[in-house]
């Protein structure tokens, strides 16, 4: 089978209604979930008006800066909630990702997020770690450890403020106070 171009690609999507969503990587985004309309007869390489009435646009926020993910945790019985981290904070989704909030704005000190982890004996439980552990140009160190007991309501420092990257955290199977933090330390320290 022969390899489509992105334009072949373009084209059968359109033909066929199939394409649910448009992105641009420039300073903003095409957003939208609809159906493409059936258009009728038109020339070819000609797209109708019509197709972007329910598209809109928008500037892109916090996925704007850097444009990655440094940590992503789920719950294992609820496939519906997500936690991110990135350079943006803490992100919470309800509904698999289709709506982002911040869920830890104004709770946190540190720019960037390293390690997000959920305990399993008990889903309200959150741990996060500060400091993103993927070295680039344009990383910021963190200031420790971060527990939501509330599904990430809110949170409380508990400790590792010296700590420059926190790269993994993994929370005991069935003692959600027992965790093993893996982090590179730029001062020393104790903990």
């Amino acid at each position: 089978m022969a390899r489509k171009s992105l334009s072949e690609i373009w084209r059968s999507e359109l033909k066929n209604g199939s394409l649910f969503f448009l992105s641009m990587p420039l300073a903003g985004a095409l957003v939208g979930s609809f159906t493409i309309p059936r258009l009728g007869a038109q020339a070819p390489g000609t797209i109708n008006p019509a197709f972007f009435k329910d598209i809109y646009f928008r500037p892109l926020t916090v996925f704007s800066r850097g444009g990655r993910a440094t940590a992503v945790a789920g719950l294992p019985s609820n496939q519906q909630v997500y936690y991110m981290g990135c350079a943006g904070g803490v992100w919470k989704t309800t509904d698999a990702g289709v709506t982002w909030s911040p869920a830890a704005d104004g709770q946190i000190n540190a720019g960037s997020i390293g390690a997000i982890a959920v305990a399993e004996s008990n889903p309200d439980i959150v741990y996060v770690g500060t400091g993103t552990a993927e070295p680039r140009g344009n990383v910021s160190n963190g200031d420790g450890m971060y527990k939501s007991i509330d599904g990430g309501k809110t949170w409380q420092h508990i400790g590792l403020e010296k700590a420059g990257l926190i790269g993994r955290i993994v929370i005991h199977p069935q003692n959600p106070d027992l965790v093993y933090v893996a982090v590179c330390f730029f001062r020393e320290q104790k903990e």
